[in-house]
């Protein structure tokens, strides 16, 4: 068991760094096509709600992502989810 547990915990943490890495790779890419070369350089906060689920009784992925340097309207940021 205490072997499952640990593989378990690596089987998580290794899916959250590669989802992580590609999801935030993915839209600052999107981000220098939308805003230009003012987002070559920009702070990224990545906020992890990763975890077991008692609701659902399920392993959830959840993650917010944020770049900090970035302040949008309503219509700029519905454009960007589209």
């Amino acid at each position: 068991p205490v072997d499952d547990e640990e593989a378990q915990t690596r089987f998580w943490s290794n899916l959250r760094e590669g989802i992580v890495e590609f999801v935030v790779s993915a839209m600052a890419t999107a981000a220098l096509t939308m805003f230009g070369t003012k987002m070559e350089s920009n702070i990224v906060a990545v906020f992890d709600a990763c975890g077991f689920s008692s609701a659902t009784g399920r392993w959830k992925v959840s993650f917010r992502v944020n770049f900090v340097e970035v302040a949008v309207n309503q219509d700029t940021a519905r454009r960007a989810r589209d």
